[in-house]
């Protein structure tokens, strides 16, 4: 029987090791954190709004819920 398994090369080179794929990690990771705290800080922005339109908007009456929005918003936005 024949052996269809492809050889394996003798030494191995391991370029996730490499400085410079590191650095493009950090890179990449630094980007998709500025991304997320973008969408943060734009859901933060929506929160307070609807808190301050119920306030506003609908009166008094709908102090609990604007408490609750603005809570909210500033979670997101710490």
């Amino acid at each position: 029987m024949e052996d269809t398994t492809p050889a394996m090369p003798e030494a191995k080179i391991d370029s996730m090791a490499t400085p410079e794929y590191k650095a493009f990690l950090i890179e990449e990771a630094e980007s998709k954190l500025r991304n997320v705290k973008i969408i943060l800080f734009v859901l933060g922005g929506i929160q307070i709004a609807i808190g301050l339109y119920y306030y506003f908007g609908l009166g008094d009456y709908m102090l609990v819920a604007t408490i609750i929005q603005l809570i909210i918003g500033l979670m997101y936005l710490g």
